[in-house]
C-alpha cells in the first residue's frame, strides 16, 4: 500500500532535486526496476470486504466516497475537527484542505 515515504521516494524518482533524507536516499539507491515499479503500482487503499474493512495509510475525510478523497489526504491527514480539517502536506507542513 502506497504511504507518505513511498510518495517521497517516488517524487525524488521523477525530480532528483526533491531532498531525501540520509535513510530514503539509502533505501531509493538500492531499489531496483522491480521495487520501482512496485511503489508506482501500489494502490492507495486496500478492501478486505471478507472483514468488512478498508486499509488506508493515513485516513480519509468523512463523508466523502474514497474514489473522490485526494491522494495527499489519504496519505497525511492526520486529524478532523468541526471547524477545520488539518492535513500535513509532502513537507510535513499544516494546510486547509
Amino acid at each position: 500500500m502506497r504511504g507518505n515515504h513511498e510518495e517521497k521516494l517516488i517524487a525524488w524518482r521523477t525530480d532528483p532535486s526533491v531532498p531525501l533524507g540520509k535513510i530514503h536516499l539509502e533505501v531509493a539507491l538500492s531499489l531496483r526496476e522491480v521495487d520501482w515499479t512496485l511503489l508506482h503500482t501500489a494502490p492507495y487503499w486496500f478492501d478486505l470486504p471478507e472483514h468488512g474493512a478498508r486499509i488506508i495509510h493515513a485516513g480519509l475525510l468523512p463523508g466523502l466516497p474514497i474514489e473522490k478523497q485526494d491522494p495527499q489526504t489519504l496519505l497525511h491527514i492526520r486529524s478532523v475537527s468541526v471547524k477545520t480539517v488539518n492535513v500535513r502536506d509532502a513537507r510535513g507542513s499544516a494546510k486547509k484542505a
